[in-house]
């Protein structure tokens, strides 16, 4: 269960409660091996895999990578930090469902135990659901 976030806002006549939801700090995490571990989803409407369309920026990257030994998936997508033998990554996200998927050393998975769906080309991604509701009374 997520509880939303509460802040002070200081105004001229002191502090004021005031409710706002910039986000929920979401932890995802990959464990299932690999060398290289990114990740990409819906929260973007899957931008992330497009960031740079420059053709000379994209060549300097690819040579970067080659010339370094990282994935040039990795300049696409967002790196899951090593811990241990795990991955992970923290994101602070609006409420919502969102669609996501990893990119483990250059292939597309999911993770099975977690909630996981198939889209109409049959390629598997996870779920994270992080509807709040609130009720006022």
């Amino acid at each position: 269960m997520h509880v939303p976030s509460y802040s002070l806002v200081e105004t001229t006549s002191g502090y004021e409660d005031m409710f706002s939801e910039p986000g929920i700090p979401t932890m995802i995490t990959w464990s299932y091996g690999g060398k290289e571990v990114a990740v990409e989803g819906s929260w973007d409407n899957w931008k992330a895999r497009f960031k740079n369309f420059n053709i000379f920026f994209t060549c300097l990257q690819w040579l970067l990578c080659l010339f370094l030994g990282f994935s040039y998936s990795l300049f696409f997508r967002m790196p899951l930090q090593r811990s241990g033998k795990d991955f992970a990554i923290m994101k602070v996200l609006p409420s919502g469902v969102y669609q996501f998927r990893f990119i483990v050393d250059g292939l597309k998975r999911y993770t099975p135990d977690s909630p996981w769906a198939r889209d109409d080309a049959g390629n598997a991604y996870n779920i994270l659901d992080l509807q709040v509701l609130f009720h006022i009374y």
